[in-house]
């Protein structure tokens, strides 16, 4: 009828106006019937987007009849119909018209609508679809609906507007917009209601309802529409439509509901309210679920279904929701994942609707659907109370792949619900007992994992399940179940003996090709863990590990493979194996590394001693390209102990993990603190930012966070460092007290003294701890319990705190006494060296253990023996004045061979010896070491004036005496505090150094330098601390001084 365009669009705008139905848009059909035009006539669908275009140019941007989206003007073309039955006037900021069912969504006036885009291409503006939120490229404006826009916005896109339409068209949209506000104006006057139906808005509602078929249709594959927007030379064309419907036929209702079954809109949107089904259409669930291979055509055919209102049972439901979770396995795109994960939720909400009416058996496949679902937390609750209330029914309404599948999905589902688990767990040795033929390695496999898994231990299942797993036939079990069957057992410390002797006929006899690499670590693994050496096991699982190449294997699959051989083998692992790892490791890509199978993996490497500096160089190098903030804290402190056992100090690598430390705080625990200590004391490396951090995380945790090897790591760790950090070894000497003593082995003790004894050497801190031990720990140690070496060290941390505890050292020595491991015969010259200092420093007499020691130790070539270990034996023997000829031999010969290579500490330390052989009378041997000496020197010790010693002799001065003070004696090279003015008479000023601390009695050098002194002539008088201390006036110290010098010698040796 109309062959121009422009006059097209004037006439059927000015048609819909006189009409009254401005807004009403489900009357344009019986209006342009009687011009001939079809309500999806492409030129009458221009016309209208002309009408919105002047709307658009006159008043503003136009409501989208499609919920709150906007729209572009030109975009209304590309909608077949706008369905509305109401007439509602239109106000901006305040009412819009639904897409369907035409009902007014009120909306605040305040707020402003989304920016659309008026490039967007008009197939992407789909029915019912939420449009996207865009900037228009060609406006360069974002177009506001809902609100008026600011003149600015206006005026820019009447500009842009005026570049699409002729002077003629805007000069006809003019006089438009005037009869438009006309209208309104009249509409809104009037507050006229919407009015009732009539024959022509019936023809239009049967016209709808085609419509939506067709529509339906069109989106199932039926009918393609292309339409597109072109500009030329300024001049507006509508948009060109293409409708390739269907014949008349495929109208029908039964075709177009067919159609849309098989396919519909890829859009959730489209789905939930699509026009193509009325609300009261009951459609039944497809009855063959299992010929659904893809996800996407079981949505499609689920979504329509779950949309009406059919009642469907609970086994429908059940297997729709099976077969989605299989199908979802393959894996989807976002969208798909969208569409399936909400056809899950109305699923297992319908299910969960009849929870209380579900039985057994059809329970468990609900629970293995639904188990990793998204916020599944109330749906398992449910399920795991009707799961009790079935197993309390007693009725057989689970049978034992029931019971199988729900213990599995709640494991999957991560609920740890014990009391389950355990009515569960009854049940199983119930049908264990009455039909154990009905399990199967599979069943047996599933229960122990999922038990595992939780962490949740019940010994009688795992019994009574082992017994079951050795009826099954070899034949019959898979490597996956063999597998799993291990871990579960290694995993909960379940170690059944008859079962992995049987486990490990099972593995050798199924066919090694069976096995992918992740079954053969795992094996390897478990029987590690339970600590159970077959060579024929082993031996089968390496060749099966050969048999693949080194890319089928994984980081944690090298991890577990190199720690279970590692630990049942040792050192001995095959090199072949070894070579086959690493490899593997040089294969995998760094991205592929974690921190913890990293970790993993070079402890697995110390554990075979397998020291390759290029395998470590590229794990270190592996290491510092992993993101700091995937690195836990035990993976830190394993990497780091590692290459600190491994002794391949790598400075960067520490660095680096020194950096991720100081990222963490509430992670680190007291193992993780112990270990990064240790590592760092291993390799020597210093980090005093590092030890603070750590120092600061460690107060702050409890001592119950601790154990006694934490407590000894970390104080060890700061000794060997030399760092006195004072207030961590307050707080760790607090939270070994607050253990319980009997969880120190002697080790831990011996460690712990010696670290405090060597840091805290005159702090009170060492009193305390010292004391803890001696009264708690200690006397509940046995001679089993003991070593030689723990002996000595304990021992030697007394004698450098200067604590003498004589019912201590007198208990250990007794235990050395009465044979076992701290048996004499046990101890060699280092730990002989020990015990002798300690014995010596201390002054303890314990002749038994001093003459056993060494009627040990002259049974050895002295040659053979460490420098200092000589030097210290021979001090130790003139301290305690041993007067046996063979000793002093043997130690004239070990000096004899070892003075040259020794420092001038311990050659000091072999002067007193010989001076005290000279002094004794023991001439064979002497001269010549004597000469010896003085041609290596003994060194010049430190003359130090006490402020004690210094009161003394001024004292002297006022009394007018003559002395000396510091007086060197040329012979023993010893230094007299105070010698009198008769040469012989010589004052000892013994402060508190000189003693046992707490105590009065005289430290080992102490005695021996007044011995010595004594045996060369001086008359020795003794002048202690507390005694000076107690006089106040000048006085008294000088009527002190008098009795001293006149009274009988203090000290007389014969």
């Amino acid at each position: 009828m109309f062959h121009n365009s422009k006059a097209f669009v004037a006439v059927t705008v000015l048609l819909v106006l006189f009409a009254g139905s401005a807004y009403s848009f489900g009357i344009t059909a019986p209006l342009a019937q009687p011009l001939g035009i079809s309500a999806h006539d492409t030129r009458f669908r221009s016309g209208f987007a002309a009408l919105s275009a002047g709307r658009s140019l006159l008043k503003g941007p136009c409501l989208s009849p499609l919920g709150n989206s906007p729209v572009s003007p030109f975009a209304w073309a590309n909608f077949p119909s706008i369905n509305v039955h109401r007439k509602q006037t239109l106000r901006t900021g305040a009412v819009q018209l639904s897409a369907v069912g035409g009902q007014p969504q009120q909306r605040p006036s305040g707020l402003r609508a989304q920016p659309f885009d008026l490039n967007a291409e008009p197939s992407a503006l789909s029915p019912n679809r939420a449009l996207p939120r865009v900037r228009s490229s060609s406006l360069s404006q974002n177009v506001w609906v809902g609100k008026r826009g600011d003149d600015e916005v206006a005026a820019d896109l009447k500009r842009k507007a005026a570049t699409l339409f002729s002077s003629q068209e805007q000069k006809t949209l003019r006089k438009l917009r005037e009869k438009m506000s006309l209208t309104r104006r009249k509409s809104t006057n009037a507050k006229a209601s919407p009015k009732a139906p009539t024959t022509g808005d019936e023809q239009t509602i049967m016209e709808r309802e085609r419509l939506r078929e067709k529509l339906a249709l069109r989106k199932s594959g039926g009918t393609r529409a292309v339409s597109h927007i072109a500009k030329t030379n300024n001049n507006f064309k509508g948009p060109k439509a293409q409708l390739k419907g269907p014949s008349k036929s495929a109208d029908s209702s039964r075709q177009v509901r067919a159609a849309y079954n098989n396919r519909v809109s890829d859009h959730p949107e489209m789905r939930e309210s699509s026009p193509s089904r009325s609300s009261g259409e009951i459609l039944s669930m497809p009855r063959s679920l299992a010929s659904f291979n893809h996800l996407p055509e079981l949505v499609d055919a689920l979504e329509p279904v779950l949309a009406s209102s059919a009642e469907h049972s609970l086994e429908d439901l059940v297997g729709a929701m099976n077969r989605i979770r299989r199908l979802a396995k393959r894996g989807t795109d976002a969208a798909l994942y969208h569409r399936q994960a909400v056809l899950m939720k109305k699923l297992s909400g319908l299910v969960l609707q009849r929870m209380d009416r579900i039985p057994g058996k059809l329970l468990s496949l609900a629970v293995n659907a639904v188990a990793e679902m998204r916020g599944n937390e109330r749906w398992m609750e449910a399920a795991a109370s009707r799961a009790k209330k079935v197993l309390q029914e007693g009725n057989g309404g689970l049978d034992m792949q029931a019971v199988a599948v729900i213990l599995n999905g709640f494991a999957r589902a991560g609920i740890r619900d014990e009391v389950l688990f355990g009515e569960l767990a009854a049940e199983a040795c119930r049908l264990a007992e009455e039909q154990p033929e009905a399990f199967g390695s599979q069943s047996v496999s599933v229960m122990v994992n999922a038990f595992a898994k939780m962490r949740i231990k019940d010994s009688a299942l795992f019994e009574r399940l082992a017994a079951v797993a050795m009826l099954i036939p070899a034949e019959e079990f898979s490597a996956q179940s063999v597998a799993n069957i291990l871990n579960a057992y290694a995993k909960n410390e379940e170690m059944h003996e008859p079962l992995m002797v049987y486990m490990s006929a099972v593995v050798r006899q199924l066919d090694h090709e069976q096995y992918q690499a992740r079954h053969l670590s795992v094996s390897v693994n478990a029987f590690a863990k339970l600590n159970i050496r077959d060579e024929a096991l082993l031996a089968y699982m390496q060749h099966a590990i050969l048999a693949r190449p080194p890319a089928a294997f994984d980081v944690q699959a090298i991890a577990n493979i190199l720690n279970g051989f590692g630990k049942l083998q040792g050192d001995s692992v095959d090199p072949a194996l070894v070579a086959h790892m690493s490899a593997a490791i040089a294969r995998t890509p760094a991205k592929h590394f974690d921190p913890t199978s990293l970790a993993s993996i070079l402890n697995a490497l110390i554990k075979i001693e397998h020291l390759d500096e290029e395998l470590w160089g590229r794990l270190a190098a592996t290491a510092k390209k992993i993101d700091p903030l995937l690195f836990d804290a035990q993976a830190v402190s394993t990497i780091m102990h590692s290459f600190a056992k491994a002794e391949l100090y790598d400075r960067a690598l520490f660095e680096r993990m020194a950096m991720t430390v100081g990222e963490m705080q509430f992670i680190l625990e007291a193992q993780s603190i112990a270990l990064i200590l240790n590592a760092c004391a291993k390799a020597n490396y210093v980090n005093k930012q590092l030890v603070k951090h750590l120092s600061r995380v460690a107060r702050q945790l409890s001592p119950e966070s601790f154990s006694s090897q934490h407590v000894d790591n970390i104080v060890n760790s700061l000794a060997r460092l030399g760092i006195r950090d004072r207030a961590l070894f307050q707080h760790m000497a607090k939270v070994a007290q607050a253990l319980d003593p009997a969880e120190f082995d002697a080790q831990a003790v011996a460690v712990t003294m010696n670290a405090f004894a060597k840091s805290m050497v005159r702090e009170r801190v060492s009193q305390e701890i010292f004391a803890f031990f001696s009264s708690e720990v200690l006397p509940e140690l046995t001679s089993e319990d003991l070593s030689p070496t723990s002996v000595s060290v304990i021992l030697n941390a007394y004698a450098k705190t200067e604590i003498r505890d004589p019912e201590v050292v007198h208990m250990l020595c007794q235990n050395m006494l009465s044979g076992g491991p701290a048996g004499l015969d046990q101890f060699d010259a280092r730990n002989i060296a020990s015990v002798l200092h300690a014995l010596a420093t201390l002054y303890v007499e314990e002749p038994e253990i001093v003459n056993g020691l060494l009627a040990r130790l002259v049974r050895e070539d002295p040659a053979a023996l460490e420098p200092e270990e000589v030097s210290i034996i021979a001090w130790s023997s003139a301290v305690l004045n041993v007067q046996d000829p063979r000793v002093i031999d043997w130690l004239l010969q070990g000096l004899a061979v070892h003075l040259p290579h020794m420092d001038d500490n311990f050659r000091r330390q072999a002067h007193q010896f010989v001076l005290s052989c000279e002094l004794e009378g023991f001439e064979r041997g002497v001269a010549e070491l004597r000469e010896k000496l003085m041609d290596h020197g003994t060194g010049s010790s430190v003359v130090t004036h006490s402020r004690l010693q210094k009161d003394v002799a001024r004292v002297l001065a006022e009394m007018g005496l003559e002395f000396l003070e510091e007086y060197v004696d040329e012979r023993s090279g010893y230094s007299v505090d105070v010698l009198m003015s008769d040469k012989l008479t010589a004052i000892e000023v013994d402060g508190p150094s000189h003693y046992a601390r707490g105590t009065h009695t005289p430290l080992g050098n102490t005695l021996m330098k007044h011995r010595h002194l004594s045996h060369l002539g001086f008359d020795v008088r003794i002048l202690p601390y507390w005694e000076w201390d107690e006089l106040k006036s000048k006085e008294q110290k000088k009527e002190y001084l008098r009795h001293l010098l006149t009274s009988t010698p203090t000290l007389i040796y014969l």
